[in-house]
């Protein structure tokens, strides 16, 4: 046997009574991401649930206006993330459901004028 043999059979000893972890994302990162995974079904479902409840009472433009928001926010994160410029990104929170607001009223001032 040779050096690299003997080291790599010693490594696969363990302690009396246990047995290894062979596969899954707990093998490397411990049995808590296995417990977690119930609840990230549930909050991740529970969104996923919420928006297609909510999906058809906006329309494409206000669904487009949303997007652009949470764009516009997402690059907030990265310029604070950068240390470019410290923008409160929290604050701007509330621009997400403004949005879709500020749409329906500017469409319906629209129709009201007949432009």
């Amino acid at each position: 046997m040779d050096l690299v043999t003997t080291l790599d059979a010693e490594s696969r000893e363990l302690p009396h009574g246990t047995r290894p972890l062979r596969w899954g994302p707990w093998a490397t990162l411990g049995w808590g991401v296995l417990l977690t995974i119930p609840l990230i079904l549930v909050y991740q479902g529970g969104l996923a649930l919420g928006a297609s409840v909510f999906s058809g009472l906006l329309s494409e433009l206000q669904l487009r206006e949303m997007s652009a928001v949470g764009g516009l926010l997402i690059i907030g994160v990265g310029l604070k993330l950068l240390s470019i410029r410290d923008v409160k990104v929290a604050d701007y929170l509330p621009a997400i459901l403004l949005a879709p607001l500020l749409v329906a009223a500017v469409v319906r001032i629209k129709e009201a004028l007949a432009l």
